[in-house]
């Protein structure tokens, strides 16, 4: 299974909406505004002012806009270094994005452990994007013990988020398809443990 192709469709759809990770600087609102409207230069003008001032939210918000090449030319390097400095300052979706980086390699030197360590600190505090990947650390055997249970797991969670791009549901069916009933069964009570640990605390109610 290709993590980088998978996860990188995944990503993109991921980062627009950026979590709030503490205080919110000058920047980043109306970065977050701009970006929306696909004024993608004033976003990056607006991130970084923000992400100057330290706000992990702006960080992440141009770590996307570099990686993606929107309002500046496509740097995955930059990407990377303002993703880390987001992902330091406890950004989930930023340290979801260093575990994809460190597992796909190219940008920065492949490091399947630093990956798990990433998407598993992502994963833990209900992020999608991370749960995938470490789904797919498990499923492949990198970064982690090889275990199709835990990597049914991690999928169905991210699946039960919605995945609009379907990269998690391609995944989940994949895994699937190589379980036994019985693994599938264990799977399933699993899931269920993790999904009241690892994502319902973290559902928006109003």
């Amino acid at each position: 299974m290709n993590i980088r192709a998978i996860t990188s469709v995944a990503m993109a759809a991921a980062l627009p909406s950026l979590l709030y990770a503490g205080t919110v600087l000058a920047g980043y609102e109306e970065g977050e505004t701009a970006l929306r409207s696909g004024d993608y230069e004033t976003a990056f003008s607006e991130y970084s002012e923000g992400a100057r001032l330290g706000d992990p939210n702006a960080q992440a918000g141009l770590g996307f806009l570099y990686d993606q090449g929107l309002g500046v030319a496509e740097d995955p390097e930059k990407a990377f270094d303002w993703y880390r400095k987001a992902a330091e300052q406890g950004h989930v979706e930023a340290q979801a994005m260093l575990g994809y980086y460190y597992a796909s390699g190219g940008e920065v030197p492949r490091d399947f452990a630093k990956a798990a360590e990433w998407s598993r600190k992502a994963a833990d505090r209900g992020s999608a994007l991370g749960q995938l990947g470490l789904g797919l650390l498990y499923f492949s055997g990198n970064g982690v013990p090889k275990d199709d249970v835990r990597a049914f797991a991690w999928l169905s969670l991210a699946v039960a988020q919605g995945d609009p791009t379907n990269s998690a549901n391609v995944a989940f069916a994949i895994v699937a398809a190589e379980m036994t009933p019985s693994q599938r069964q264990e799977g399933e009570a699993l899931a269920r443990k993790f999904f009241e640990k690892y994502v319902a605390p973290f559902r928006k109610t109003d």
